[in-house]
């Protein structure tokens, strides 16, 4: 999922018209996980999610309840991208421990799709 927080009517406006674009470089089956977002992301919540510069992308593995389990913005090292594929190769075969316990995560046929996207981020 690729969340596109644009405060500013005008960018909003050229991002909303570049969807076009967008949908061109990519597969159908991801057309519905760009979301623009204009208001509603507080101070609180950029400071929560270490989101200090606006004009940086910043990639965010989340497990199956929403908990941040990597961040990283900029160019991803070889050795930050080895560790991102690696845990989103543990969530995704759910071997992410919660309270000591393995808890199963949902699982994903796209496992292989994961491990590239990840192997491929900020490179």
């Amino acid at each position: 999922v690729e969340v596109n927080i644009e405060e500013r009517i005008m960018r909003a406006w050229f991002v909303r018209m570049s969807v076009g674009a967008l949908q061109r470089a990519r597969p159908a089956s991801e057309w519905g996980l760009h979301f623009m977002v204009r208001r509603g992301v507080t101070a609180h919540v950029r400071e929560q999610l270490g989101i200090f510069n606006k004009v940086v992308g910043y990639v965010y593995l989340v497990d199956d309840e929403c908990r941040i389990r990597w961040a990283g913005c900029g160019n991803a090292t070889e050795e930050e991208r080895v560790s991102l594929a690696k845990l989103a190769r543990r969530l995704v075969e759910g071997g992410v421990k919660k309270g000591g316990e393995n808890e199963g995560v949902a699982r994903d046929n796209g496992k292989e799709k994961l491990e590239r996207a990840a192997l491929g981020a900020g490179g």
